[in-house]
């Protein structure tokens, strides 16, 4: 609680990746134990090559707009609105 969460990863294909758009989404943890999921965008654009590495991060810190509780979250990648892979975190 209060920290973020970084995660990296690769996208490769045998041919050239072409138009992308790369996102993540987070599903939160509810007070009711059901979840709530939230979209980010990555990047979106042509890439010409057969990989791109990418990086970023979501910052669990207190805002207004969001309560986070303690528990196991879920955090997916999304390229071209198919999800790719699912990993849980849990924030203590």
């Amino acid at each position: 609680m209060g920290e973020k969460i970084d995660f990296t990863f690769r996208l490769s294909s045998k041919d050239v990746l072409g138009r992308l758009r790369v996102e993540y989404a987070v599903s939160f943890l509810r007070q009711n134990n059901r979840y709530s999921t939230k979209v980010f965008k990555i990047s979106e654009g042509l890439v010409n090559k057969s990989y791109k590495d990418i990086s970023s991060s979501y910052s669990f810190r207190p805002i207004t707009t969001r309560k986070y509780y303690r528990g196991r979250h879920k955090l997916a990648i999304i390229a071209n609105g198919i999800t790719l892979i699912e990993k849980e975190f849990d924030v203590i």
